[in-house]
């Protein structure tokens, strides 16, 4: 019995090892894809500012910011809930 239970803490222990792993793996891709779409976005903001680009290069620059927009969408953004309101209470008048 006492093998049994060993046997089921050691897959347990490698289960949550795994995970822990695919976790970490996890938030680095999720850090490099934000990394990688901010930069993306600004050089095509810089490029298209410049006014320099003929109808085909800003097409294209217009496809890969949907990708890039796309790619940012995976991950939501954090959003901060808003506090709700205070509620005054009137003091009666006396």
């Amino acid at each position: 019995m006492d093998r049994l239970q060993n046997q089921i803490a050691e897959q347990q222990h490698a289960i949550i090892m795994t995970i822990n792993e695919a976790s970490a793996v996890i938030g680095k891709i999720e850090t490099t894809l934000a990394k990688a779409s901010t930069e993306i976005l600004a050089k095509i903001e810089e490029l298209k500012s410049s006014g320099e680009l003929p109808p085909e290069a800003s097409a294209a620059l217009t496809r890969i910011e949907t990708i890039a927009t796309a790619l940012d969408d995976i991950v939501p953004d954090q959003v901060t809930p808003e506090a709700p309101a205070p509620v005054i209470t009137p003091i009666p008048a006396e």
